[in-house]
């Protein structure tokens, strides 16, 4: 099935290709890969930022802080 991983930071940046994973799971991984390489990178993010995992159909199948207190809240 295939997966889009949106940002969210205020204007939502759309993915456009997406990626293939057989199992829900294997978006999850990605999308949280992607959550703490944007931390890496980023000198400031807002505390909404966000990943969103979008499945083929459109569901918002899972959300990912980026930001360490998106993180606490989460948990």
């Amino acid at each position: 099935m295939r997966y889009y991983f949106d940002i969210r930071n205020g204007v939502p940046v759309r993915d456009k290709k997406g990626m293939d994973f057989d199992l829900v799971s294997g978006a999850i991984i990605h999308a949280k890969r992607l959550a703490a390489e944007l931390r890496a990178k980023q000198a400031v993010i807002k505390p909404d930022m966000r990943v969103c995992v979008i499945s083929e159909q459109g569901a918002i199948v899972h959300e990912e802080g980026v930001s360490d207190q998106a993180n606490r809240n989460a948990n």
